[in-house]
């Protein structure tokens, strides 16, 4: 082989390195972009929940990358909540396609085939049952304002939730800094007017004829569970 034709073909060997090189890293680099896209994606239904970008977004993405399970299941999320029941089905059914063990699809799918008798109801239609802290203390007519008790989340039960003699039904959860002993007895002192029942889990109090109301501790996680209803 002559000397320009070793110089040649060294060359090209350089470039073919240089370009795998490149090429090995453009692939990494891409694929780091996908990753931070996927991650960004999840910060919005868990934190945001701006399910009209999530889904967006999502559908962009699969354009590039239909392998994505994490990112079908965040757009079947935001689906559901929308009460896109069955493009959240689809979306969930590609992900356990893609990942069967994927617990969290296989909860949704449960959720959109709900039980005999049951109705499904979208996390829009959910939040318009939601109870504000004072709402939901003024239907039990007592103020739960001890500094020890926060607030967590309230709403009322759906009709076909609750049995039929049941006119209204809602729940509330606060969590307590106090030990299960001292809140248990601040809310006997509480409800003391109404001759509660002290029962293994917590209490019991008949608020009126027709109301009446289960208070259940759970500890040591401090949950303080209250269970209200208005019978017919």
């Amino acid at each position: 082989m002559s000397r320009n034709l070793k110089i040649i073909a060294v060359i090209l060997i350089i470039g073919l390195i240089s370009f795998g090189v490149f090429y090995i890293n453009s692939r990494k680099s891409n694929s780091k972009i996908l990753e931070d896209e996927i991650v960004e994606l999840g910060s919005l239904v868990v934190e945001s929940r701006d399910c009209g970008r999530v889904i967006e977004e999502a559908e962009a993405f699969l354009v590039k990358r239909k392998d994505a399970a994490e990112v079908w299941n965040f757009l079947g999320v935001c689906q559901f909540d929308i009460g896109k029941f069955e493009e959240a089905k689809v979306s969930f059914e590609k992900v356990l396609s893609l990942n069967p063990e994927h617990e969290g699809a296989k909860n949704y799918l449960a959720l959109i085939k709900p039980e005999p008798g049951r109705t499904l109801i979208s996390q829009t239609e959910l939040n318009k049952l939601q109870l504000t802290r004072a709402e939901f203390e003024s239907k039990i007519g007592v103020s739960l304002d001890d500094p020890a008790l926060t607030f967590e989340k309230a709403r009322l039960f759906l009709t076909d939730e609750a049995p039929q003699e049941v006119l209204e039904s809602a729940f509330a959860v606060y969590s307590s800094s106090k030990s299960r002993a001292q809140t248990l007895e601040y809310l006997k002192n509480l409800f003391k007017q109404f001759n509660p029942t002290i029962g293994e889990n917590g209490l019991s109090v008949k608020l009126s004829a027709t109301k009446s109301m289960d208070v259940t501790l759970n500890f040591p996680s401090g949950q303080v569970i209250f269970n209200y209803t208005v019978k017919k």
